[in-house]
Formats: C-alpha cells, sequence, structure tokens
C-alpha cells in the first residue's frame, strides 16, 4: 500500500509484511491534508508495489473523500469510476484492506472489478460512477 501526505512519501506497504502497524497507517490516513493544501495529495492502496490493482482515495476536506477506482484490462488503463465516500468509510475501508482475503484485497489482485462493485454496494451502499459521468 502507498500512503503519500504532505510531508512526502510514506515507503511502501506490503500486504502480507507490513513495515508499519494498522494503527500507524489508520493515523497517516486521519491526517492526510485535504486537496486544497496539495492538490495531488491522495492515498493509494494496492497489493503490492508496481501493482496495476489499486484504491485511490483523494481527501476533498475533512468529512468527505472521493475514491478512485483505475480498471485496467489486459493491463493496459481502461477507464476509471468514482464515488464521494465520508472520512469513516475511507477509514473503514482502509481497515478492511488489511483483513485477510477479503473482498476488496482480492478482487483488487485479480482485477475482479464486478465483485469489488457488488461488494462495495452491497457492503457500503456505494455506487460507482465513470468519470466521463463526472465531468458532463
Amino acid at each position: 500500500m502507498t500512503l503519500r501526505n504532505v510531508y512526502g512519501t510514506i515507503p511502501q506497504l506490503e500486504y502480507r509484511e507490513l513495515p508499519y502497524p494498522l494503527d500507524d497507517v489508520l493515523f497517516f490516513v486521519d491526517n492526510q491534508p485535504d486537496v486544497s493544501v496539495d492538490p495531488n495529495n491522495y492515498i493509494g492502496l494496492s497489493i503490492k508495489q508496481g501493482s496495476l490493482g489499486a484504491l485511490q482515495f483523494i481527501r476533498i476536506d475533512q468529512t468527505n473523500w472521493i475514491m478512485d477506482i483505475p480498471y485496467f484490462e489486459n493491463e493496459h488503463f481502461s477507464y476509471a469510476k468514482v464515488a464521494q465516500l465520508s472520512h469513516r468509510l475511507v477509514m473503514d475501508m482502509i481497515r478492511q484492506f488489511y483483513e485477510d482475503k477479503n473482498s476488496i484485497f482480492t478482487s483488487i489482485r485479480d482485477y475482479d472489478y464486478e465483485s469489488l462493485e457488488e461488494y462495495l454496494m452491497n457492503q457500503y451502499s456505494i455506487e460507482l460512477t465513470l468519470v466521463d459521468d463526472q465531468l458532463e
């Protein structure tokens, strides 16, 4: 998992061998500056360094985030989907990501976007929207 904040990039966190305890990661997320401080600031969750499968979170303000999911086909970017989330949901999803073999982890690992979307809808009532739809 890559965590980035205004003070610089926090080293890559591997799923199985976490150099940082979950409490430290949640502290970094909780204190993530919003886009008014750094417009390129985001938190990305990936299975391992260099993996294309990822969830990205961009903090809009103290209570609101955008979740951005890049979709890949044959290791090439195809499109992205987004949803607006509360801070509480982002923290919960990051906790979920650390649980062994949960649906978020396995869906990202397997590029199984249909299962990921289904899980997000069933677990959190999150409906993703194509980025192009957001820009119209």
